[in-house]
């Protein structure tokens, strides 16, 4: 009758885990060596995991922070399946006739950019790209601090 009026009495799910958690720590306390190795193990997973989440959640999971995501297109020239350089008159053209698209605007590929800061410092490389006018009010993004 003790049994039956434990067993309902409060949550036997957690007094279940309760009992399981306090099994498991003797069993490590036991053995000092097996329980440094599971630690690692769990942390090096659970970092694993939240770091591999991280990037897919920043690269794929999340919308772009433009205005309309859903509406860009990427547009890139190729000349007989290689990447073809599209100089700057030729996109002007190619923006002027264009009546498919509601705007265009270019992007360099190349990821650094080689710029001086001040006039006698030596020049640094930095991460950016070189973009056509328009960039910013095409993507409906807008500057927080000073002009675009």
């Amino acid at each position: 009758m003790k049994d039956t009026y434990r067993d309902q009495r409060g949550l036997p799910f957690l007094d279940t885990l309760a009992q399981d958690v306090r099994y498991a720590g003797r069993m490590l306390r036991r053995d000092p060596g097996f329980a440094i190795v599971a630690v690692l193990s769990l942390a090096l997973g659970i970092g694993a995991t939240t770091a591999v989440f991280s990037v897919l959640n920043a690269v794929m999971l999340r919308p772009l922070p433009v205005s309309e995501p859903e509406r860009l297109v990427i547009v890139s020239s190729q000349l007989r399946s290689k990447p073809f350089v599209l100089f700057n008159p030729v996109f002007e053209e190619l923006r002027r006739r264009q009546r498919t698209l509601s705007a265009v605007f270019a992007i360099s590929e190349e990821p650094y950019l080689k710029v001086s800061f001040g006039g006698s410092s030596a020049p640094e490389y930095v991460r950016g790209s070189l973009v056509s006018g328009g960039y910013f009010s095409t993507l409906g993004v807008w500057s927080s601090l000073g002009r675009l």
